[in-house]
């Protein structure tokens, strides 16, 4: 044990201790063996070959890898932990048949410990290193076997394979070793034992953290350098063996991540590099002091205690080891305080984390299609038991509603009539005549939807049943026998006097249909009277003549007696479409209803065994059938996914999908709820990771708040079973079975088939959220969130949740603020922390960067509530556009300056940015509040102004005791002077009206340029306008690229309007015989807007017409989602000629309600297929998404 104590580092024997017996007979062993791994003539290499059988499971795996990845001219690296497999491995492979024919290879490891002599295993002298390492780049030998030494730092050519033989056990081991297959044909492999679980686990954190830091490393070229580790001391600084023995290691227990004194620097610098930072503060840097006896003073920016800001490490005796000490000591301490995550990652990618805010799970997502095919709940279907439902128009008991479902009770309002659904009671069918009762049931059905509704026979088994009631309120048995005789009409108008006119449904027997309404007997005319000049039947000249030449069909004219009296009606307006309105009031049809009346035959026509009640009825049952429809799924999700008792029609609106056209949809809600989400989420990081700075706290709720994070907990949820997506019109009967259902099965089918967009179940998690939070707040909110699986950390209050700050005095300075706020602090030491910016280095107290991350999310939330409540009628692009502008850096700029004057007090240490500060407030004094929203693209005020601003509101709200209501009425006190400018009409910014204006004027050849106004700069300043090769406008240079931008885009535009320009838009533009061309090709560019430029002409003509299409949508958005699709559809016949051919049979045998004429059905249920499927009508435009903190398009 002694031995195996004093030996771990290398295997190196120290003197004065002897080999135990054991060993010994080992080593005499292994000496008459010698010959067959030791050669005489040359020590580095394996005397005889080596089979596979003799080689571990993990060997020949890599053999394998080895000569399936080897080609010409092949170079590649082995990567192990340990020095001795390094040289096991680099001796063993080339002796392996049939690698030797391949590979030359070459070990590369540390130098090790200077009193080392005669190992094996010891380290490699530089010079032996510099021999390997040119012997690889020669191509010498193709294949080195390295320890981390070749992680970094040294310059090796490209490689085609790169293999990490052991597990990978750190972050900056991954990331080097990585980087090594460079090549974009490069492999890299990671060799993990098979169920190790672990290590497949660290692997994914690691690689889905890589296009984070990978931006990091993007970002690092504009930075200060940090100085390495390796640059600190003059001279080689060789590691004491006694430092490495005294070395420790840590390993977190759950996931088997190891932090070692090697990695510890690395991964701080990581952590600082993740610090926001405006273009005035330099990076934030770890600082050692110190020698042999390290002191380590992380940057103020991290939010730790101060004593977790300092730490002094153990003597070494070197310089460099003493550092990594102590950088070692901080990383575990860091650790244990949350700041980093169990993979010893200070934050993992934004994109790829698989943990949402309460560390659960994300599942994988990527199978699911672009377009579900999804069942969906829907209450309409036949069993074994029925359902009658009373419906009451105006209060009265009108019909009966059956369906094999106990539906909800419900009102609304159509055509000016207040209708209503009443409890459900079971259908009492009488034994022995049961199966003739249903089939009169399906049959008096399909009548009245002929008669009705549809004009056209359904085939299909039906699913409800609208019938005629006794006064007791039962099914009118005795009216459907009768009804059911004459399903076409009854001739016999001897039962019809003067007190059924306006009240009777007719036909006339030549027009199927067509339904007419009965307006007066007309005694006085037979159907030889002639009829008034100017009318329809003036053609000819008796009302006999008209009709006979009307209904010859075939060379066949009708039989129309000379005797008999004359009926006038006028045409029964169909009313076909689904749509109702949530407010109670009725919905403008579509065409205006015909007020011309006509003259018929009495033997011509029949009249409908149908009373007013039942045909008033049928005329609303399509908006009643949605309405019902929508209840069911609503309180439905809310049983199920055990929701809070969200308002009815709120739930119903955040449910539907802009597909369905049903005059509203869940797209305000989803705006809404974006806000509200992007709060719960921020709320909860804030107080889960109180130590972790605000870049990590960012890159945490970007993950939970990703649309890959709602889809996933939409899909565990199923929310997909209750939003609705069917086109509300009648024009295909949907409420029917298809052909392939089992009407035999005694348990009904609650479900349809559906087809929608995935983006759907996205949206509808923040429109549900949306939806809670207009019923009851913040705390509803957070339960819904928490039902639909969230990482909102509980459906508890927050007050209820989170400690109170400790009460602190407030200082003097601040008394002016908090009577503007009108707010008293309770704790002033939150007031301190929002008004120091990083640069201010302070011993008591963080900066403001995690008050300002809170502060984003609440100002935002603030603004679009709003603005919700505010234009009831904006649709979701108005309301995200007005946000924009109250929410942008420059607006909020101006308010931190000219109401709540925070740049007084706020604390800098930065002469640079104090002087940007004071040349900036007299600029924003000097703004309105309309220029500052109109304009506000064409500032640019030190972010540090508008950021204390944010960092102010949400010390507010961190006060209060997380006290939404109460912040919500400072913070919009605060915002007065921006909320009254905002409206639902709002002016883009240039860069969307020069698209916009460009897309008008059909001109297709026109881009945006970037430059340097100075050759020496490393980044683009200026923009160009470039309209058909001729450079219109530019370069115009500015503090930045994307005011530069706006600016040209706003001189472009007068340039091109211009007539006396000799750019005169329709001086240099000749477009218009490419222009089909185009736009038929840009049809499939703009499925993918987001990948368009409007740096090229292609991309910038496709944005423009998205622009366009945009902007001339929003005045008809809301109107044509009134009026919905087919509403107030007439079937008129004023337009007929005397003479028309027909389809229609002429003879009274050609009617039928099963036949050729025969209705469209929606085959709607599960074993059925769907004959057409909606996606969801709303695309994402950039002008609508994509602005930056000014608020100009990107």
């Amino acid at each position: 044990m002694e031995y195996m104590n004093t030996t771990h580092l290398d295997g190196v024997q120290p003197e004065g201790i002897q080999l135990p017996p054991e060993l010994a007979n080992m080593e005499l062993v292994l000496q008459q063996f010698s010959e067959l791994f030791e050669s005489e003539d040359d020590p580095d290499i394996v005397p005889i070959r080596i089979d596979l059988k003799w080689c571990s499971p993990k060997v020949v795996l890599l053999s394998q890898l080895l000569f399936e990845y080897y080609k010409q001219d092949f170079q590649g690296i082995i990567f192990v932990e340990q020095r001795h497999v390094a040289a096991c491995l680099s001796k063993m492979l080339p002796r392996i048949p049939p690698l030797e024919l391949y590979f030359k290879s070459a070990q590369l490891i540390g130098h090790g410990a200077s009193s080392v002599q005669k190992s094996q295993v010891r380290g490699m002298a530089l010079k032996s290193q510099q021999e390997a390492v040119k012997m690889f780049r020669d191509g010498e030998c193709n294949l080195l076997v390295a320890t981390s030494v070749a992680e970094e730092g040294l310059d090796f050519p490209a490689c085609e394979l790169v293999v990490r033989f052991d597990p990978i056990q750190h972050m900056v081991g991954y990331i080097q070793s990585r980087g090594r297959a460079r090549q974009k044909a490069a492999t890299f492999v990671v060799m993990v034992q098979e169920g190790q679980l672990s290590h497949v686990e660290r692997y994914k954190a690691f690689s889905e953290s890589e296009p984070q830091l990978r931006l990091v490393y993007q970002n690092r070229e504009d930075l200060p350098k940090p100085v390495q580790d390796d640059e600190l001391e003059e001279g080689e600084e060789r590691e004491d063996p006694l430092d490495l023995l005294e070395r420790e290691r840590y390993v977190v227990p759950n996931t088997g991540a190891i932090l070692t004194y090697n990695t510890s620097i690395g991964l701080l610098n990581h952590l600082c590099s993740l610090i926001p930072r405006d273009r005035f503060t330099p990076i934030h840097l770890p600082q050692y002091s110190g020698e042999f006896e390290a002191t380590l003073q992380l940057p103020s920016s991290l939010p730790l205690p101060k004593e977790h800001l300092t730490f002094i490490g153990p003597a070494k005796r070197t310089k460099k080891e003493a550092k990594r000490a102590a950088a070692f000591m901080a990383v575990k301490r860091l650790h244990e305080l949350g700041v980093f995550d169990d993979y010893l990652l200070p934050a993992r990618s934004a994109t790829g984390d698989n943990d949402d805010a309460d560390g659960r799970p994300i599942g994988d997502v990527s199978h699911v299609p672009d377009m579900m095919d999804v069942v969906v709940r829907d209450p309409w279907t036949r069993g074994q038991k029925l359902w009658l439902h009373v419906i009451r128009l105006d209060g009265l008991p009108s019909a009966g509603l059956i369906t094999g479902s106990i539906l909800p009770s419900g009102d609304l309002v159509c055509n000016g009539t207040h209708v209503s659904s009443e409890d459900a009671r079971l259908v009492d069918f009488d034994e022995e005549d049961e199966s003739d009762q249903r089939r009169q049931l399906e049959e008096f059905m399909r009548m009245g939807l002929w008669w009705c509704i549809t004009g056209r026979g359904i085939t299909l088994p039906l699913t409800c049943f609208l019938v005629p009631i006794t006064p007791e309120l039962n099914v009118d048995w005795d009216a459907l026998e009768f009804a059911l005789k004459y399903p076409f009409g009854v001739e016999d108008w001897s039962m019809v006097g003067e007190e059924h006119c306006g009240t009777l449904l007719m036909m006339s027997s030549k027009e199927h249909g067509r339904p007419l309404l009965l307006k007066r007997i007309r005694s006085d005319l037979t159907p030889l009277s002639t009829p008034p000049p100017g009318s329809r039947e003036a053609a000819a000249k008796t009302y006999r003549d008209f009709y006979m030449m009307k209904y010859t069909r075939r060379g066949i004219p009708p039989d129309i007696p000379k005797e008999g009296y004359c009926v006038e009606a006028v045409p029964f307006p169909r009313h076909t479409s689904t749509v109702y309105t949530l407010d109670g009031s009725s919905v403008t049809a579509n065409k205006m209803q015909p007020t011309s009346t006509h003259i018929y035959p009495v033997s011509l026509c029949r009249w409908a065994p149908l009373s007013p009640d039942v045909y008033r009825t049928f005329r609303v049952l399509p908006e009643l059938s949605h309405r019902l429809t929508d209840l069911f799924r609503a309180r439905a999700i809310r049983a199920e996914l055990a929701l809070p008792p969200i308002q009815d029609d709120l739930m119903v609106q955040a449910l539907t999908l802009p597909s369905a056209n049903a005059g509203f949809n869940n797209q305000r809600l989803e705006t809404l709820g974006d806000s509200v989400l992007k709060l719960c989420t921020v709320v909860h990081l804030f107080n889960r990771f109180p130590h972790r700075h605000e870049g990590q706290l960012d890159i945490l709720r970007r993950n939970s708040v990703s649309n890959r994070t709602l889809l996933a907990r939409a899909k565990e949820v199923m929310l997909e079973h209750f939003l609705t997506s069917e086109p509300q019109t009648m024009r295909i009967w949907r409420f029917a079975l298809s052909g392939e259902v089992d009407l035999s099965d005694p348990m009904p089918d609650r479900f349809v088939s559906r087809r929608m967009p995935k983006r759907s179940l996205q949206d509808c998690m923040e429109a549900s959220l949306g939806a809670g939070f207009a019923t009851a707040g913040i705390s509803m909110a957070l339960r819904v969130g928490t039902a639909l699986g969230l990482g909102f950390g509980g459906p508890l209050p927050w007050p209820a949740r989170y400690d109170r700050q400790p009460e602190t005095p407030v200082a003097v300075m601040f008394n002016d603020i908090q009577e503007i706020l009108g707010y008293e602090f309770k704790s002033g030491h939150l007031l301190i922390e929002a008004v120091t910016h990083p640069s201010f280095r302070s011993p008591t107290n963080s900066s403001y960067q995690r008050l300002e991350f809170m502060g984003d999310a609440l100002i935002d939330l603030v603004v679009m509530r709003y603005l919700y409540n505010k234009f009831p009628t904006a649709t979701s692009g108005q309301l995200s556009w007005a946000r924009s502008r109250a929410v942008c850096a420059p607006a909020l700029a101006h308010i931190a300056v000219n109401v709540l004057a925070l740049h007084r007090p706020l604390l800098i240490n930065n002469i640079e940015l104090s002087m940007a500060i004071s040349k900036y407030v007299p600029i924003l004094q000097e703004t309105s509040e309309e220029e500052i929203i109109h304009s506000g693209w064409k500032h640019d005020p030190p972010k540090a102004i508008s950021d204390v601003l944010e960092s102010v509101l949400g010390a507010v709200l961190v006060d209060t005791h997380y006290d939404f209501e109460k912040t919500s009425v400072v913070a919009e006190n605060v915002l007065r002077g921006l909320l009254v400018v905002l409206s639902p009409d709002m002016p883009r910014d240039p860069v969307s009206e020069l698209m916009v204006w460009i897309a008008r004027q059909g001109c297709m050849k026109i881009s945006f340029q970037k430059s340097q106004s100075q050759s020496t700069m490393k980044r683009n300043d200026s923009m160009s306008i470039i309209v058909h090769d001729f450079a219109v406008v530019g370069p115009i240079p500015a503090q930045n690229i994307s005011l530069a931008k706006g600016l040209a885009a706003e001189r472009a535009r007068q340039v091109l309007e211009d007539p006396d320009s000799p750019y005169h838009l329709s001086k240099i533009c000749d477009c218009k015989e490419e222009r089909e061309a185009l736009i038929a090709r840009e049809a499939a560019e703009l499925d993918e807007a987001k990948k368009l430029d409007d740096e090229t002409v292609e991309g910038f003509a496709a944005l423009a017409r998205a622009a366009l299409a945009e902007v001339e949508a929003l005045p008809n958005a809301l109107d044509s989602g009134q009026r919905g699709a087919d509403d107030g559809e007439v079937i008129d016949d004023d337009e007929d000629d005397v003479g028309e051919d027909s389809d229609e049979d002429c003879t009274d045998d050609g009617a039928t309600l099963g036949g050729d004429d025969m209705m469209d059905v929606d085959l709607p249920h599960v074993n059925g297929k769907v004959p057409n499927g909606h996606c969801n009508g709303h695309a994402s435009l950039p002008m609508a998404n994509d602005v930056d903190k000014r608020g100009l398009t990107h």
